[in-house]
């Protein structure tokens, strides 16, 4: 029932489903609290939409850190050429 309103609350299992994650380290996520959800007694439950929000921004993160990283070896690699 809780897929039908307009939160599009997700389980435990639907979120791993949707991330494609393991159990293990959507555990782990939770317990860190680097992924949006809310403990409800012993259950855990996730918005899709702050899922969807929050996978995007980790894949920006991720496009960041691989540019910055691909300068400071351009950097390097024109410093030495200096050398």
């Amino acid at each position: 029932m809780a897929e039908e309103n307009n939160l599009d609350l997700l389980s435990f299992k639907q979120a791993c489903e949707y991330l494609g994650f393991s159990r293990t380290f959507m555990y782990k996520l939770c317990r860190e609290k680097k992924i949006p959800h809310v403990k409800l007694g012993r259950r855990l439950i996730f918005r899709k939409a702050d899922l969807f929000y929050w996978l995007g921004n980790q894949v920006c993160d991720w496009m960041i850190e691989v540019k910055t990283q691909a300068q400071f070896e351009e950097m390097e690699i024109s410093q030495e050429a200096r050398d």
